[in-house]
């Protein structure tokens, strides 16, 4: 490795050569030819000195640079390590982990004049000066507008500008913007990227030239995505002619027999904010509402985005038409394939866009067809003109019981009544939980998501169970009439029974009184044991709800289980300093589900009865999160871990997560049904963190769905597709929502056909690739591969598809001694990168168990815009916050709005500023890092007067006070906006991290992905030149066809 780190290169460059084709509406075809390829260069300076010695400045710069974000050293860097500057203490800003190399950082005393003593000072951005880092220039870089593409948080600011006044058409525009991108969606019969993502949107016309590529084809779907950015139909731009319920569209045939076919779509869950205020420890420190005199007011008209706009006013909910009082749904007789608008019609007759087989109309269903082939009711039916939409179904397509045996189908008639989604809350009642406090914010989180500020927030005729368990289980009476809590105590939980059968389950309307008495009495009640069984209170869940046709549990547990049956003993290594392949086997003995009780026993109950399993852990000690998340992730709920947790803290992170669960549940009861057109076939499904066979498309079902699930599936070729027509997709989801109606959502997606490699890389998209890989990558483990097995496999994969890139495309473009990335793929290696750093694949042992299954949940089911903020979290410099900065702005149509962020700064420690302030998140975590010398002024303005200095400040703020500075309001609207945008959530704690003062620093620190960690992983620059290493070895040691000729001939 050494070898080839030292290896010179002549470095990388950007070129962009691209020509767009003006495609007519007419034709409906969605191919775009390129004129040139497009590609990225990359140009790096030789990594070796005069003298034969690895240079660090070399290393640094060979990422691409030509732009002031990549991490780079001064000439005052460079002169400390070369000995010729004395080193001044307390002049330096030395972080104290993960250091590779000497890094010296600026530090200049800031002088901040007094302003007149009429009004109040406020800290002042311009006032923060920085020394100015001088660029090297080596003699092969060219243009700076050429290298921002290696860049992910230049790429990340381009996008965020782009789309700052423009609307993305789902059909006109080719390739989707990237994962994150605030952008306003017009619907034009094609799924927006945030509901269907493809790896490339111009696909091979063979398997042969898909193999050669080395590029995966498939598609990334998230069939219930929040688009709070905006969205609209083509259709709404049409003189007001679109109408998003149709109602009564008459009695339809019923075509051909019903299958195993699903959907979903939008659903009223009530108000979707979070309260700012939910128990005593939050309160305490978010209401510290210092004195005015923090800083000078600012205008109170100012849109900071202190109150983020609800998603119903940014986008239209999904169109929806209702047929639940027909005969049937129109669809395609030989592929089942449900009507939409790619489907051609001829009046009585309908041509299947993905199977080319005509089917008759319904009589009921007809309507006059013009010259073009057009509808008169083209407007009027969203499944004509949308390519996101909802149908209500009729009773033929509800979900089949538990009794009706294996052997039913389930588009047959069961006569089975829907009803609304019922919730069981089990909390850990043990000694342990109830001391660290978990126990109290458990019961605070339930009543605010049952409630929170404006009253109750689930659907007409949903019903809650509350569930208490350490060594015993307790059971509570939620009967309307009743005044104080009353309760049932079962002593076996081996064979559980369910006492008050008929009114274990209470309205969280009529019965609100007799709720919160009970969660008061959880907590308040004193502690009898220690030892908890989890196993037998998700066994007494089952049996609330397998009666009831299924439902959601909630599982709040603050101890380790350690009664069976489900007792989950902590996995601790053997002994410390475990390093090589016996770190990477107690890596693989951890990330492993091994009792039989939940992955075997428990599944097959939830799974059957479609009920599904959220975990929210705060023990103090490793549970065996392993199988845990085996039984979340297979019912299709989700599990989040705070390893140390501290009510202080954290009560405000368990509310929100517990918030998110329960009201944003989309839908149970749900199967995916996903099809392709003739010469492609479905090949792999990637789902539930496992990989499942194609099987023509069907889904294993899942008893729950909610805004973040995603599946992943791969496609292979059956036959060659014909240039001339597009490719065609289509999932569907067929569901019941929250309210128990059977619903529909289908998500359509068309792409082109090409016989050209360079389209094929031209057009692929980056976040899809990358969340395709990793799922295949890890579905593999532990059963198939080792973990030194998956990193090697997710390398090999970047290395695959750049040395196909080169030796298809790059070979008639480049000069010798340039690696070529396609420009579609220019964020893929570092994103890849990312994920070699995160806590899932990292081989020390220092590890802890239970975060290192998190993290690996995290990357195998996060859909795009989350998977893109773990693999790179974002990181902002707040010292270098303009007005301009943190305010909402008109995106697109005047109706639609977008936040207005700060640049980005690169993950690297060498931007890290002395006496700066920088908030960094990665998608579960917000760390405010503050220098201590920090500036006085920016402290008041943060934090108040009352906060003298950084030492001054307490580590276990989770909210940053309200104050009335330009300062306070823009960071506020930041967290506010991050939180929302990637996690749904109305507010997030932030972390205090104060430089070589709190532990959390280390964590901190860790999310410098562009540095070699600790673990001596490549940093950006060494990665980007092992990859060209591996390219040229590859293109090398590739053997060459004997008469190969030149030219088209």
């Amino acid at each position: 490795m050494s070898e080839q780190l030292t290896d010179e290169m002549q470095g990388l460059t950007l070129q962009h050569q691209q020509q767009h084709r003006r495609r007519k509406r007419r034709d409906y075809h969605a191919y775009a030819a390129l004129g040139a390829e497009e590609q990225t260069r990359a140009v790096t300076p030789p990594l070796v000195s005069p003298s034969g010695a690895f240079d660090p400045n070399a290393a640094a710069s060979s990422a691409g640079i030509g732009y002031s974000g990549i991490p780079e050293q001064s000439q005052l860097q460079q002169q400390c390590q070369q000995g010729q500057l004395q080193q001044q203490p307390q002049q330096q800003f030395q972080p104290q982990q993960f250091q590779q190399q000497p890094q010296q950082f600026q530090q200049q005393p800031q002088q901040f004049q007094q302003q007149p003593q009429q009004q109040p000072q406020q800290f002042q951005p311009q006032q923060f000066q920085q020394q100015q880092i001088q660029q090297p220039q080596p003699q092969q870089l060219q243009d700076e507008s050429q290298t921002a593409s290696l860049s992910v948080p230049v790429a990340r600011l381009k996008a965020d500008e782009y789309y700052a006044d423009k609307q993305f058409r789902t059909f006109e525009n080719v390739a989707p913007p990237l994962a994150g991108t605030q952008y306003e969606v017009v619907d034009q019969g094609n799924a927006s990227p945030k509901f269907s993502l493809m790896t490339m949107y111009s696909i091979p016309a063979t398997g042969e030239l898909l193999k050669s590529t080395g590029m995966p084809l498939g598609m990334l779907l998230r069939p219930f995505a929040e688009v709070g950015e905006g969205a609209s139909s083509e259709s709404d731009e049409t003189d007001g002619k679109t109408m998003n319920n149709v109602e009564n569209v008459g009695n339809l045939e019923n075509v051909g027999n019903l299958e195993n076919d699903m959907g979903k779509g939008p659903v009223d869950n009530g108000d979707n904010t979070m309260d700012n205020t939910i128990g005593n420890h939050a309160m305490d420190n978010a209401a510290n509402n210092d004195a005015p005199d923090a800083g000078t007011s600012i205008d109170a008209s100012a849109d900071f985005g202190n109150t983020l706009p609800s998603l119903s006013k940014n986008q239209p909910a999904v169109p929806e038409s209702d047929f639940s009082h027909t005969a049937g749904v129109p669809r395609c007789r030989r592929c089942r394939a449900y009507v939409n608008p790619a489907m051609q019609q001829t009046g009585y007759q309908m041509i299947c866009n993905l199977c080319g087989f005509t089917s008759p109309v319904p009589s009921d269903y007809t309507a006059s067809v013009d010259s073009a082939g057009v509808r008169s009711d083209f407007y009027q039916r969203p499944e004509l003109h949308a390519g996101v939409y909802e149908l209500r179904v009729p009773r033929e397509y509800a979900a089949v019981s538990a009794s009706a045996g294996a052997g039913a189908d389930a588009g047959a008639d069961t006569g089975a009544a829907q009803r609304a989604l019922w919730h069981v809350f089990v909390v850990d009642t043990s000694s342990t939980a109830v001391d660290s406090g978990f126990t109290g914010a458990a019961c605070t989180a339930i009543e605010m998501s049952l409630y929170g500020r404006r009253g109750r927030s689930l659907p007409q005729g949903a019903k809650v169970a509350i569930l208490g368990f350490d060594s015993r289980l307790k059971f509570f009476d939620l009967s309307p009439g009743l005044r104080e809590a009353k309760v049932a105590v079962v002593a076996d939980v081996a064979e559980p029974f369910v006492p008050f059968a008929g009114t274990v389950f209470g309205s969280p309307v009529e019965s609100q009184d007799i709720i919160s008495a009970s969660l008061e009495r959880l907590q308040c009640e004193p502690a009898a044991c220690e030892r908890t069984a989890l196993g037998g209170a998700l066994k007494a869940a089952d049996m609330l709800l397998a009666p009831r046709g299924g439902g959601l549990v909630t599982v709040l547990l603050g101890s380790v289980p350690v009664l069976a049956p489900g007792a989950l003993p902590p996995k601790l290594p053997p002994h410390q300093g475990l390093r090589g392949m016996a770190a990477a086997e107690y890596a693989r003995d951890v990330l492993t589900a091994g009792c039989t009780f939940y992955t075997d026993t428990l599944e097959k109950l939830y799974v059957d009865h479609c009920i599904g399993a959220n975990f929210f852990v705060g023990a103090p000690s490793p549970v065996d999160l392993a199988n845990l998340d085996h039984l979340s992730a297979r019912t299709g709920g989700a599990t989040r871990l705070w390893p140390r947790f501290a009510a202080e803290r954290d009560e405000l992170d368990l509310a929100n997560a517990v918030q998110r669960t329960v009201r944003g549940a989309a839908g149970y009861q749900a199967q995916i049904r996903i099809r392709c057109s003739r010469g492609l076939q479905v090949d792999r499904i990637f789902m539930c963190g496992r990989a499942y066979p194609g099987n023509d498309g069907i889904c294993a079902s899942l008893p729950v769905l909610g805004p973040d699930t995603s599946i992943a599936c791969s496609f292979t070729h059956d036959g060659k597709l014909d240039t001339k027509k597009d490719a065609h997709f289509q999932a569907a989801v067929l569901y019941t929502d929250p309210a128990g109606l059977r619903r529909v959502r289908i998500i359509n997606s068309i792409v082109s056909v090409t016989e050209r490699a360079a389209d094929v890389f031209s057009f692929a998209s980056a976040d899809a690739t990358l969340a395709l890989l990793v799922r295949a990558t890890l579905s593999k483990f532990p059963a198939d591969t080792s973990l030194v097995s998956v990193r090697n496999l997710l390398v090999a994969g970047v290395v695959r598809a750049v040395s196909r890139y080169a030796a298809l495309v790059g070979a008639r473009i480049s000069a010798p001694g340039e690696l070529l990335l396609p420009r579609g793929l220019a964020t893929l290696p570092m994103h890849v990168l990312g994920v070699l750093k995160s806590h899932a694949l990292m081989s020390r042992e220092l590890i802890a168990p239970d975060r290192r299954v998190n993290s690996f949940s995290l990357l195998a089911s996060s859909p795009a815009p989350l998977l893109s903020v773990l693999t790179y979290p974002l990181l902002f410099a707040l010292h270098s916050l303009q007005p301009s900065h943190c305010r909402w702005r008109t995106l697109g149509s005047p109706a639609v709005r977008s936040f207005c962020l700060p640049p980005a700064t690169i993950l690297s420690q060498a931007q890290l500023q002395a006496a700066g302030a920088y908030l960094a998140f990665d998608g579960c975590h917000m760390y405010l890092w503050l220098h201590t010398q920090v500036p006085l002024q920016f402290v008041h303005d943060l934090f108040g007067t009352s906060i003298d200095s950084v030492e001054a400040l307490d580590p276990l703020i989770v909210q940053l006070p309200i104050l009335d500075t330009l300062l306070s309001r823009q960071v506020r609207a930041l967290c506010s906006f991050l939180s929302m945008h990637y996690l749904g959530l109305a507010t997030h704690s932030v972390q205090i991290c104060r430089f070589k003062t709190d532990p959390c620093e280390a964590d901190f620190l860790q999310l410098m992905y562009e540095d070699r960690s600790a673990e001596m992983v490549w940093s950006y620059a060494e990665f980007l030149r092992y990859l060209h290493t591996r390219v040229q070895q590859l293109h090398i040691d590739s053997p060459k066809p004997a008469g190969m000729r030149f030219g088209i001939f």
